[in-house]
């Protein structure tokens, strides 16, 4: 079955260049089955592309690099390969030209990462020049034969007044490329090229509207002229198959609050430029039914925001949030946490996405999703670290993310408003799915955390600095945690009997780390004995071991048989109790010796 060319192709659009150039050499039959997937996924930055155009094997001996020549010698390429391209990579001006000259019209996939700062250049005779002129008389003779106007109109972009013709051209070419190809499935603009300022769509001043939080009530998201939005219809119009789509330049707004009504079979939408999100009780488009993957990398979401995403995209599978500012922390931050921060829900307003699997947030205050009142069942790991401050925001993000099987907390810049009493759902009787909890966040409050503890079974590893724990975490843990595997936590006041009981419920206990470990020798003989046989490194302290003093010790030298004095019998007896303790001591943790890492402290 291997020699069943469809078998083949499937097999080699899934290989590598290197690969595919070993499979073309084997026969004429697997040539002629493996060569079209080498020009399956076009970009010049590829090592078979960089060989091809290299200057070196285009010009004759002692003639130095000719423009003209590789931009013939690539849209022949380009002309030839035609029909089998079907990804196509724009990193350089001459990839644009050829794919307008060949033409390419059957692409599934365009990414346009164009860098064109350098649009003049002194030297009428540099590439920059020439390229610019080609693309200029390139427009003109579509122009003729099309309605270029028509279908990319110059008043659709941003008027830059240092710019010159040459910015405008570039634009309009990238644009042209994309309406050639009408079988499009992904359309990406780079998220770091150049082009996505040079190719902002022209808008017009912000209208104020009315809303809570006083100035923040003004829109502040730019508004596309009547021509841009036609301009910006139309184009999605002509794209039916689009299901991946990443873009800024003005446009990622507009979309994204008409997402539903423009592309309707949208699967990903990546908003690449920063997004202005209506505040307070936001009134997205109507549910999207089609939307899984969506990515925010520069936008900050408050609570009531987030309600709105959820309810506008039940179907959403991955979500990805990175906070706007360049400064995470500006001068306005506080009044804008503050403002946001008083948002509340009733308790019969909680929302339930069942369907999203994947959180991602960068520089985003997680608060705002644990003030949202929003629960998503099916997350089971969150990518960054959550700053939490005490055991009420951990419960809460327990509450929004039950399934969630590790937590890392690390500190938070800068202050924000706490979780509100009346703001805070807990839910009693819930076991969550916790296996790993690690906070190292500054001055965390462990007040009430063992209410937390009570509701984490499965947990294995626990790592707690910034703050103590009391006894009452600890009995909790002896008590619901028997899967405790490492725990790292420091302890201010004495625990003895409840750290005691630690190493007695937790049998699968391998490391307990920490400063402040002390055990009264008395509760070690008076209690069971451990259970944690695998331990391999303990921290800890055994206090009240009874010890003869320099004078008793002395005595008990001198001794010579049968006690002969009263403080001979009572050095004796002492001697005795102490070596009884001792060896009951020993005994309880000689299955620890040969690994575990002990500190023992003989004293009053």
């Amino acid at each position: 079955m291997t020699d069943v060319p469809e078998i083949l192709a499937a097999i080699g659009l899934h290989l590598d260049i290197d690969s595919l150039l070993a499979c073309t050499t084997v026969c004429r039959q697997w040539s002629a089955v493996f060569a079209p997937c080498i020009w399956h996924n076009f970009d010049i930055t590829r090592k078979l592309w960089r060989h091809l155009l290299d200057s070196r094997s285009l010009s004759k001996t002692g003639e130095e690099d000719n423009f003209i020549e590789r931009q013939e010698r690539l849209t022949a390429l380009m002309n030839q390969h035609n029909q089998h391209i079907r990804h196509l990579t724009v990193k350089d001006k001459m990839v644009l030209i050829a794919a307008l000259e060949a033409p390419l019209t059957g692409l599934h996939s365009l990414t346009l990462e164009l860098e064109i700062w350098e649009l003049d250049a002194d030297d009428e005779e540099s590439d920059i020049n020439k390229s610019n002129t080609w693309i200029s008389m390139m427009l003109a003779a579509i122009a003729e034969k099309s309605p270029l106007e028509v279908m990319v109109p110059e008043a659709a972009f941003a008027d830059d007044s240092e710019g010159d013709q040459a910015r405008l051209d570039w634009t309009r070419a990238c644009w042209l490329t994309v309406l050639m190809n009408s079988a499009l499935r992904r359309l990406t603009y780079g998220g770091y090229s150049s082009l996505r300022y040079v190719n902002s769509l022209a808008t017009q001043p912000p209208k104020e509207q009315e809303g809570e939080g006083g100035s923040l009530g003004e829109s502040k998201m730019p508004l596309l002229t009547s021509v841009s939005e036609s301009f910006l219809v139309d184009t999605l119009s002509r794209l039916p198959r689009l299901r991946h789509l990443e873009l800024g330049m003005n446009a990622d707004n507009f979309i994204f609050h008409n997402l539903e009504t423009l592309l309707p079979n949208l699967e990903s939408f990546v908003h690449v430029d920063r997004a202005f999100i209506d505040t307070g009780a936001v009134q997205l488009a109507s549910p999207h039914q089609a939307l899984r993957i969506l990515d925010f990398q520069q936008v900050s979401i408050t609570a009531s925001q987030l309600r709105a995403i959820v309810i506008a995209f039940p179907v959403l599978h991955r979500l990805s949030i990175t906070q706007a500012r360049s400064r995470i922390y500006d001068v306005n931050y506080d009044k804008y946490n503050t403002l946001i921060s008083t948002t509340s829900f009733q308790i019969e307003d909680i929302l339930e996405h069942s369907s999203l699997t994947y959180l991602s947030i960068r520089h985003q205050p997680h608060i705002d999703f644990l003030r949202s009142r929003t629960k998503f069942p099916k997350i089971t790991g969150i990518d960054r670290s959550v700053p939490i401050k005490n055991a009420y925001e951990l419960r809460q993000l327990l509450w929004a993310f039950p399934a969630l099987e590790r937590l890392d907390s690390e500190y938070e810049l800068g202050e924000r408003v706490p979780l509100r009493a009346e703001e805070i759902i807990h839910e009693k009787d819930r076991e969550y799915r916790l296996r790993s909890l690690n906070i190292n966040t500054s001055s965390f409050s462990t007040c009430d955390l063992d209410s937390c503890i009570a509701q984490m079974p499965f947990l294995v590893l626990l790592e707690i600095s910034g703050g103590f724990l009391d006894g009452r975490v600890l009995t909790e843990l002896a008590r619901t945690c028997k899967n405790l595997q490492y725990a790292r936590f420091d302890l201010q006041e004495e625990c003895s009997q409840e750290l005691n009981a630690l190493f007695v419920g937790c049998s699968k206990l391998k490391e307990c780390l920490g400063k402040g470990h002390r055990v009264r020798a008395e509760d070690i003989i008076g209690g069971p004995e451990w259970s944690c046989h695998s331990l391999e490194k303990l921290d800890m302290k055994i206090v009240g071991v009874p010890r003869l003093s320099a004078e008793q010790t002395y005595v008990l030298d001198k001794m010579d048989g049968i006690p002969k004095t009263d403080v001979e019998r009572e050095v004796l007896e002492l001697d005795k109790e102490m070596r009884r303790i001792q060896s009951i001591i020993s005994h309880r943790l000689e299955p620890l010796t040969n690994y575990a890492r002990i500190t023992i402290s003989v004293g009053l």
